[in-house]
């Protein structure tokens, strides 16, 4: 095998590995979110959807909405944030 070769296989599991660990990341944060969620608004018939919504919501601000949301009173705030923060439906 070539040394470039080798060279493209090494970058590539590199770039394997990395995509890996965001997804998990990603995964791990989307799973924390909908427990602190429903913890925090119960069984909420708006809730679920916007639950769905957070699947399009890059890490960075799931981790801006865990801060947020501690001043909420109300389910309809998490909509806005959404709204704000541009979440597809």
């Amino acid at each position: 095998m070539s040394t470039i070769a080798a060279e493209w296989i090494q970058e590539g599991r590199q770039e394997g590995r990395q995509e890996g660990l965001q997804e998990g990341r990603q995964e791990e944060c989307l799973a924390l979110m909908t427990r602190l969620l429903r913890r925090k608004f119960g069984i909420h018939p708006e809730l679920g959807p916007l639950l769905v919504q957070l699947h399009t919501v890059p890490v960075e601000k799931l981790e801006d909405l865990a801060e947020a949301m501690f001043d909420w009173a109300d389910v309809s705030e998490l909509t806005e944030w959404l709204r704000v923060h541009g979440a597809k439906a």
